[in-house]
């Protein structure tokens, strides 16, 4: 058993590496914690509440398909270059000019290039990272009345959603506390909120304090059974087992 005692310790402090490496909490979607609220009312009637005004909410327009082409659906966000980052990007980077530009959610299905939109040539020079469902199965571009009305001239069904961003979870629940309680803070009675977020069993740092601590462990453990040990000791070592 003293013969193999080296050998268990080694691969103890690899499994505990693994575990750790495992435990890194991955990169969550800048816009994980955001919260919609869909408007059941055609486009043209809905309009911001001035509870929604309040909490910063941002009126976006979900545009859908009438052909099974893609993309299936364009999301118009107001703003958008001002609320988006290089960093968003998984590649390429954000256009200067984004009045016919858009950006391809990681989940649309779509490329870098060019496409035509309702009858408009619309360039693609940048894919998202992940943020949050809405986006990630969009092509994202600036709202303008212009982008609007092209693609409601093609067939596009519209609906208005409104959008509060929130960077962690506790504020996601402030503004669903916020929704359910404020008098006449939904556009509509049948108005649907929708927040896909899950809580987190641990919080990000604190994951990544365990991580890092199991990484140490399984070093240090590493270090203390290779340390003076040649090549061929090692693979004599590791050739018997």
């Amino acid at each position: 058993m003293n013969r193999h005692l080296p050998l268990v310790f080694t691969l103890v402090g690899l499994a505990v590496g693994a575990i750790a490496l495992l435990l890194l909490p991955s990169a969550p979607g800048r816009f994980e914690y955001m919260v919609q609220v869909v408007d059941e009312r055609p486009v043209g009637e809905g309009e911001i509440t001035p509870a929604l005004e309040s909490m910063r909410a941002v009126r976006a327009l979900t545009m859908r398909s009438p052909t099974p082409d893609l993309p299936r659906q364009v999301l118009l966000v107001p703003r958008l270059w001002g609320r988006l980052r290089n960093e968003d990007c998984a590649l390429g980077i954000l256009p200067e000019d984004g009045l016919w530009s858009a950006l391809a959610g990681s989940e649309s299905g779509l490329e870098r290039g060019s496409i035509s939109l309702a009858g408009h040539p619309v360039s693609i020079p940048a894919i998202l990272q992940r943020l949050t469902p809405l986006f990630d199965e969009s092509l994202v571009m600036n709202w303008s009345p212009a982008a609007q009305a092209a693609l409601s001239a093609g067939g596009w069904e519209g609906e208005a959603s409104y959008l509060l961003f929130a960077d962690t979870w506790e504020e996601r629940n402030r503004l669903l506390a916020e929704l359910k309680s404020a008098p006449g803070a939904l556009p509509s009675p049948g108005a649907q909120i929708l927040s896909p977020a899950e809580k987190p069993l641990l919080s990000s740092s604190a994951r990544q304090a365990l991580a890092a601590l199991l990484i140490c462990v399984g070093l240090l453990l590493l270090a203390l059974q290779l340390r003076g040990l040649s090549r061929e000791d090692l693979a004599r070592r590791f050739g018997r087992s």
